[in-house]
């Protein structure tokens, strides 16, 4: 096999790999929302990260 083949199936399974890895993760999620743990809405968790920021520069800077 040359470079280039190698090159183009090694970035072929890098790819086939992180899709497997999203499905995983999107699995989990649904078997936890499934199983009654707490769901947020995208408001919800942008609400979160920015009282999140705000709070660690306030650490921060006293």
């Amino acid at each position: 096999m040359d470079l280039d083949a190698f090159t183009r199936r090694e970035e072929e399974l890098d790819r086939r790999e992180a899709v497997l890895d999203h499905r995983a993760m999107v699995l989990e999620a649904e078997l936890g929302r499934l199983s009654g743990e707490p769901t947020y809405t995208s408001d919800q968790v942008r609400d979160a990260v920015q009282q999140h920021l705000l709070n660690r520069r306030r650490e921060r800077h006293g």
